[in-house]
């Protein structure tokens, strides 16, 4: 099969008008709210229209908020220290430590999608996975997973440029070592009693406080329509399911999932992978987030605390993908994390591709209310569905 031999510009046209009913005629879609819903019921309505296997939705308990319970781990360690500094006393300065050594352990568990204290007092709400497939035409020996996620980010000011989101997420990593210093010094004081320490402990909780200020203030910001994040990928997932029924792959059988909460924790993901990672562990997994402007681009690695890279052989795949296709495709390290850090963490072959614009001075309007679809690059969800078409032809050949 050669690429673009069957992604033409109807297809194209397709993919854009689900793009536009996701992002202008259901608009704004937050995690475990109506508009996430209603995204999936017309996602599973368009696999159903398109003919694909087993439509079904997975129903799962996502977060709600993508802040609040990193708000609530830092506001209790410094609600705790600064009580301690009233009270004075020994105990109340190690009881203090303590909890702020459990208030860095819940950040940093959040950050890597772990179960923590945190999820008691906000708790998990409704969400939900669509997932459907498409059949090979002989009986398949390989398996594909291409990914989307449906929700939608709110608009803090630090997303409201590049430079904005770079401070946000060196930022992120200063509040949590703050975090755990403050969480030392106040224990130690807790010993020894030293004016000095704490002195030093007020000087270093001024980072997780300026967090707790902007973390309360994120949540209280709209939620974006999301065009470019990540209708874009959705309406490419859709594309690519329309054409895999029109030219089904010899024999690989391809499931295409639209997932519910990734803004708050890649919650949908996380439901997939820990229902479905036995039985798909030797599939290619794919996922498809901010399609939509400018470039092709591949996600090395991951991660907001701990970072997590792409398997050597999934890069293989995608380089090779890129040299026959001769679709450029820059390698970049992710500032934050896409549904696939999941399948990274669990050791599943797993690319995530992304788009963005290459001059400088160009930026995306990413968890913004610009993110409309006036701003989408239809030759870029074009170059995404053929890109990805070429690399299921590929893992289709293999031995």
């Amino acid at each position: 099969m050669d690429y673009g031999e069957h992604v033409d510009q109807e297809l194209t046209d397709r993919a854009t008008t689900h793009l536009i009913h996701l992002a202008d005629e259901i608009g704004p879609r937050g995690s475990c709210t109506q508009g996430e819903v209603q995204a999936a019921q017309y996602v599973a309505s368009v696999f159903r229209d398109l003919g694909l296997d087993d439509v079904h939705t997975q129903d799962f308990s996502g977060a709600p908020t993508a802040y609040g319970r990193y708000a609530v781990a830092i506001g209790i360690a410094l609600l705790s220290q600064v009580l301690a500094g009233w009270m004075q006393s020994g105990w109340s300065y190690i009881l203090a430590g303590a909890i702020s050594i459990l208030s860095a352990w819940a950040m940093y568990a959040e950050s890597d999608f772990r179960q923590n204290w945190t999820h008691w007092l906000i708790r998990s709400r409704r969400s939900q996975n669509v997932l459907a497939r498409c059949p090979a035409r002989k009986t398949p020996e390989h398996l594909a997973v291409i990914t989307a996620h449906i929700d939608t980010h709110r608009t803090p000011f630090f997303n409201s440029n590049a430079t904005w989101q770079r401070l946000y997420n060196r930022s992120f990593r200063l509040i949590f070592i703050s975090l755990v210093i403050s969480a030392g010094l106040t224990l130690l004081n807790g010993v020894t009693h030293l004016v000095i320490l704490e002195a030093l402990s007020i000087a270093v909780r001024l980072p997780p406080f300026l967090g707790l200020l902007a973390f309360l203030h994120a949540d209280s910001t709209p939620f974006s329509p999301g065009a470019y994040d990540n209708a874009s990928g959705v309406a490419c997932a859709l594309g690519i399911a329309e054409l895999l029924m029109q030219n089904p792959l010899e024999n690989t059988a391809v499931w295409v999932t639209a997932t519910g909460c990734e803004e708050t924790g890649a919650g949908g993901m996380l439901a997939l992978v820990n229902t479905r990672a036995e039985s798909w562990r030797q599939a290619l997994w794919i996922n498809l987030d901010q399609t939509g402007i400018g470039q092709l681009y591949l996600r090395l690695e991951e991660g907001m605390l701990r970072r997590y890279a792409i398997q050597p052989s999934a890069l293989q795949l995608a380089r090779q993908s890129s040299e026959a296709s001769g679709i450029p495709m820059r390698e970049r390290h992710s500032q934050a994390f896409s549904d696939a850090i999941i399948a990274h963490q669990r050791g599943l072959l797993s690319i995530s591709l992304g788009a963005s614009p290459t001059d400088q001075g160009l930026e995306t309007p990413r968890h913004q209310l610009s993110d409309v679809p006036a701003a989408i690059h239809p030759e870029t969800l074009y170059q995404t569905i053929d890109y990805v078409w070429g690399m299921l032809s590929l893992w289709d050949q293999q031995e």
